[in-house]
């Protein structure tokens, strides 16, 4: 699985995924939830296939040129819930990020982290850049 990690105790981030990365996730991590972030209809597994594994799937695209909607964090900071993007890095990099701000988390130290897991320039993606850290800047 591209980008998996677990970033808090039962929640899971990562990129697109096949069935047998899901399945063997699910059995490792006890995920019981997914969330899709993607803003494409296009879907990664079919309904079955997630009912098979036992898994509630959650579509809550997000367009990554703007800024994240308010209600993303209810939606994904459940225990056993797998949030995910095509690649794992700026949708769900904006997503955690927001949490780990929320958290307490210095902007320094949440930056660092989301260029760990390929958010990449500012420039690139400033939208959900501003939704998570307002006018904080990183220096570059």
């Amino acid at each position: 699985m591209r980008r998996f990690a677990e970033y808090a105790p039962l929640r899971f981030r990562s990129g697109k995924y096949t069935a047998v990365e899901l399945r063997a996730a699910v059995a490792a991590h006890r995920i019981s939830r997914v969330v899709d972030l993607r803003d494409r209809d296009t879907l990664l597994l079919s309904p079955r296939t997630y009912a098979a594994m036992g898994v509630e799937y959650v579509r809550y695209p997000i367009d990554e040129s703007c800024a994240l909607p308010g209600g993303v964090l209810a939606t994904v900071d459940i225990p056993g819930t797998l949030v995910h993007c095509w690649k794992g890095s700026h949708r769900t990099g904006a997503v955690v990020a927001t949490m780990r701000m929320r958290d307490g988390w210095a902007p320094e130290a949440t930056w660092a982290e989301m260029q760990r897991f390929g958010f990449g320039r500012w420039e690139e993606h400033p939208a959900l850049a501003e939704s998570v850290f307002g006018s904080w800047r990183p220096i570059c």
